[in-house]
């Protein structure tokens, strides 16, 4: 979804500390319960084949022509509860293809992503780009937890589609799930995602957790740590995350750290004059005393009657958008600062569609519901006591907040942290606020549980805004043998990118420690918003000797460079579909297993330059190729092709060719 309500407290923006039940020893989920289960679960035989196994429970193979066989089985709605009525748990089954036997009897159990948020999917491109050439050596499982996707997804209309005000509908949606309101936390998706285990007589499992993913891996460690190989947390979500002041330091922290880092890689934005960092200080001061009001079209082309106030930059800096955001939303407030508030009332056009929009969609897709049941489950200690109202919980946290030294969330105030005053999707303070308590939830993780000695490996990135790398690391250590792999400038997606995937594969295969990258990712920021292509520096650009080009000429094809680097920034990180440029037009952008491209059409980034064609964006190492034809100030000008790498700090250079005004144009651009 994009920038889905699940991003915001997973980013950690007032995350809740946890506590969680004591680890049973047994790994057998009727050794745990008092209730028999043997008709819910009846676990194979040791040595059965998975596949057979899995065929037995009526599992066929996927209509996604993957080969893989899609099943599910009925697991207890309450584990702790006799005579429970039951839930289906779907999962994927991918029999290893190469060789007689898998390279690790082992099998591969990815959990996890956003809750709420399914992980099966056609084709599942997540766990084929981690694993990538090893996906056939191994026994891949991937299962969609409880209440999310193809595993019975909550539905709570009104909260789904935002048809009503958020407190009214969380509400309403805890009413609907009643005596259930308890059943969905991490403790119960490890016990569903060991009760398949046990069903398909799976010996060990090598865990991939991805975002809140590393909840449920932990629970599982804690409970069944007998049947675990190795934990990879993926810029994961765990109990270090669920801490209400730390999480808020965070939020301004990530931004202040993003945009100087972001800005010191870019000699466009390192020699500009003035600091990014004052600039949106200033815009944030501005808006609070005078919020800025205008008419601007959202990321879907909607025209909105927008109002931006600080509370929708401190909501705006932690979109689940990549860490080029925050530097967008500097330079949007260096164009406000100097006269244009385009760029700045376009982000709040988006904010606002976002609050207006809620989840939407279709539960299976992303279940709001679900994201509350399991991350209010979790939230065992919340900066207030039981039995408050919500207003009375918000007094609470913001005493408890107001603790904070102001300077240590520069450039925000505390007033726009935890505004009372705007309750709907805007509110800074946990969400959990406004959920029922859920005192009788079966906690993750004991405050000082030991936990199994097996090979632990933390992947993040450093401009992560959804899983602060700090927190994801304190949950890796957690075990006595764990391992961190560090990747600069990559944000909640570290295991998809620069060698995220080839080191966990070699994890896995070693048990050890791994290598760092060897080259970086690399995110751009937008220095300004220009209003024209007369705007735009051309500083950066190198002329070869075949070059023909006038002044007029450059400045078109730096107009040209820098929107194919906005329509790179606003859809990287997104869902793929159809986005609109910052002055006007289209960008649509489509994904297969082997790339992604984005079709342009009158794609405009200033206001008297645009561009038709196509980006294709193959993954792995091929270059990106740009060919678009560039209509300028004057109308029709010529044809551009962009070829070099976005992304990555290797071969740090874009050539710029092809014809303007009857020109013939041959530059290049350095990428860093």
């Amino acid at each position: 979804m994009r920038w889905t309500i699940a991003a915001r407290v997973s980013a950690g923006v007032i995350a809740i500390a946890l506590v969680a039940a004591v680890a049973p020893a047994s790994d057998d989920p009727r050794a745990q319960l008092a209730v028999p289960v043997a008709s819910v679960v009846a676990p194979a035989a040791s040595g059965v084949d998975p596949g057979t196994r899995a065929r037995a429970l009526g599992a066929t193979e996927c209509a996604d022509a993957s080969g893989a066989l899609c099943g599910v089985l009925r697991v207890p709605h309450d584990w702790r509860v006799a005579d429970t009525p039951t839930l289906l748990l779907a999962f994927k089954f991918y029999r290893h293809t190469r060789g007689s036997t898998p390279a690790s009897a082992a099998t591969t159990l990815f959990l996890g992503q956003d809750i709420g948020d399914p992980m099966i999917a056609d084709g599942d491109p997540i766990p084929h780009r981690i694993l990538g050439r090893t996906f056939g050596d191994r026994d891949v499982l991937v299962i969609d937890r409880r209440g999310s996707g193809l595993s019975e997804a909550i539905d709570c209309p009104a909260m789904q589609h935002g048809s009503v005000d958020i407190a009214s509908s969380t509400f309403s949606c805890a009413l609907h799930l009643g005596n259930a309101l308890d059943d969905y936390g991490a403790a119960y998706s490890a016990r569903d995602a060991n009760a398949l285990r046990l069903e398909l007589g799976i010996p060990q499992v090598d865990i991939i957790a991805l975002g809140y993913g590393g909840m449920d891996a932990m629970a599982y460690t804690a409970r069944f740590g007998a049947s675990v190989r190795s934990v990879v947390f993926a810029s994961s979500i765990g109990p270090a995350s669920f801490n209400f002041l730390s999480s808020l330091h965070a939020v301004s922290a990530l931004t202040r750290r993003t945009i100087i880092g972001l800005c010191s890689g870019s000699a466009e934005c390192r020699d500009r004059p003035g600091s990014p960092l004052d600039d949106l200080a200033w815009a944030a001061r501005s808006v609070t005393e005078n919020p800025l009001r205008g008419v601007a079209v959202d990321d879907e082309g909607e025209a909105r009657d927008v109002k931006v106030t600080q509370a929708t930059l401190v909501y705006a800096s932690h979109f689940e958008h990549g860490p080029a955001l925050p530097a967008w939303l500097a330079a949007a407030a260096s164009a406000y600062r100097a006269g244009d508030p385009v760029p700045l009332l376009r982000i709040g056009a988006e904010v606002q569609a976002q609050n207006a929009r809620g989840s939407s969609g279709a539960a299976e897709v992303h279940s709001a519901a679900a994201f509350f049941a399991a991350t209010c489950a979790d939230n065992a200690t919340p900066p207030w006591s039981p039995g408050l109202l919500d207003w009375e919980r918000s007094i609470t946290a913001e005493r408890v907040a107001r603790g904070i030294p102001p300077l240590t969330l520069w450039p925000w105030s505390m007033r726009a942290m935890l505004p009372r005053t705007e309750r709907a999707w805007e509110t800074e303070l946990s969400l959990c606020s406004l959920w029922p308590d859920v005192p009788d939830a079966e906690v993750p993780l004991e405050p000082h549980t030991t936990l199994p000695d097996v090979p632990v490996l933390a992947v993040v990135g450093t401009f992560d805004a959804d899983a602060p790398a700090e927190n994801t690391i304190r949950d890796a250590q957690q075990f006595r043998n764990s391992h961190v792999l560090r990747i600069d400038q990559v944000p909640h997606n570290a295991a998809q990118l620069s060698c995220g995937p080839l080191r966990i594969q070699q994890f896995m295969t070693e048990l050890g420690d791994v290598q760092p990258c060897a080259w970086a990712v690399h995110w751009y920021v937008q220095p300004s918003f220009p209003v024209a292509a007369a705007d735009i520096s051309t500083d950066y650009l190198t002329r070869s000797s075949r070059d023909e080009s006038t002044t007029f000429d450059r400045r078109v094809a730096a107009s040209v460079w820098r929107t194919v680097l906005d329509s790179w920034i606003q859809t990287t990180d997104r869902d793929f579909g159809r986005y609109y440029g910052l002055r006007g037009g289209t960008v649509v952008t489509t994904q297969t297993l082997a790339g992604y491209s984005m079709e342009f059409d009158n794609y405009r980034f200033v206001e008297d330059v645009a561009v038709t064609g196509r980006l294709l964006a193959p993954f792995g190492s091929d270059p990106v190729s740009v060919t678009v034809r560039v209509t300028g100030p004057r109308g029709p000008v010529g044809i551009l092709t962009l070829l070099g790498r976005l992304g990555t700090n290797r071969d740090g250079e874009m050539s710029i060719a092809g014809t303007l005004a009857g020109h013939v144009i041959s530059l290049t651009t350095s990428t860093l």
